[in-house]
């Protein structure tokens, strides 16, 4: 692949690391979710949207990014950049509720407006025997897969 920078995008090419390239997201990109102080279950929801993009916002619909899957959607997407349909059904689930089923696969999970704490890097090593199972993200798609969703409006 070329190197230098993406005509587009401004990010480097190749990208980095996905460590890298989620932190400069957070940090160098608008909104600055880095810098937010606002960790309510209605800051991270007005904040994912506005990292997302705020066209639905402002033609006064849910937007399927968030809502998708949910009882507060039922149709309308952008299909390309700058071009919604108010027919389309956005299949994916969107990140409330993702965020709801992670809190129901993980009580941890909470809204109570504090920032999180920094947490330490998961061990790299094999796991022991006896040992909680690992929820990582391909755990979480799976879970997804089996239907946890049902009931939600989520397929």
């Amino acid at each position: 692949m070329e190197q230098g920078l993406d005509a587009r995008s401004g990010w480097p090419r190749p990208l980095p690391a996905f460590e890298e390239a989620a932190v400069d997201a957070l940090v160098k990109c608008s909104p600055y979710a880095a810098k937010l102080k606002d960790w309510s279950i209605g800051g991270t929801l007005t904040n994912l949207e506005r990292f997302n993009g705020i066209g639905c916002a402002a033609r006064g619909v849910p937007s399927a990014y968030v809502w998708s899957g949910t009882d507060q959607y039922h149709s309308g997407k952008f299909v390309a950049d700058g071009v919604y349909d108010p027919n389309k059904v956005d299949a994916q689930l969107g990140v409330a509720g993702l965020i709801m089923v992670m809190m129901e696969l993980d009580p941890s999970i909470g809204f109570d407006g504090a920032s999180p704490a920094p947490q330490q890097p998961a061990p790299t090593s094999a796991q022991p025997t006896g040992a909680p199972p690992v929820r990582d993200g391909i755990w979480l798609q799976n879970s997804l897969g089996r239907g946890i969703c049902a009931g939600r409006g989520g397929s």
